[in-house]
């Protein structure tokens, strides 16, 4: 059976959290700016995902195409994050906009490959 905490002790948790955070920072002081380099080179994906966890991922989410569920709704967002308004999107405007962004993905594609050493 656990023990409830008195109202002005803290929990169990927060004592393991807060032993936690000073062992972390300690860890920090000591090899942190090697240790973030070495993550980035060697596991850039997890970087990017503490990246994100540490400046808030609402903050990189809230652009709405999580929403999205077609190439026809990334298109009209595409389209208005550079000020189209709805009445002048018309179906060959948003084939234009999709056939932009399958050229842009190549591009991006291209780029990841030659920076891997891979010319494709």
């Amino acid at each position: 059976m656990r023990k409830k905490p008195k109202p002005n002790e803290p929990s169990v948790r927060d004592k393991l959290s807060a032993k936690f955070d000073a062992d972390l920072l300690a860890d920090y002081e000591a090899h942190g700016r090697e240790a973030i380099a070495a993550t980035r080179e060697k596991y850039p994906e997890k970087w990017v995902d503490v990246v994100h966890r540490r400046i808030g991922a609402t903050e990189l989410k809230d652009d709405g195409y999580e929403n999205c569920q077609s190439w026809e709704d990334i298109a009209r967002k595409n389209l208005k994050s550079v000020g189209v308004i709805d009445e002048i999107i018309t179906p060959h405007v948003l084939e234009r906009a999709i056939a932009a962004n399958d050229r842009f993905v190549a591009e991006m594609q291209q780029i990841r490959a030659e920076a891997e050493g891979v010319i494709q």
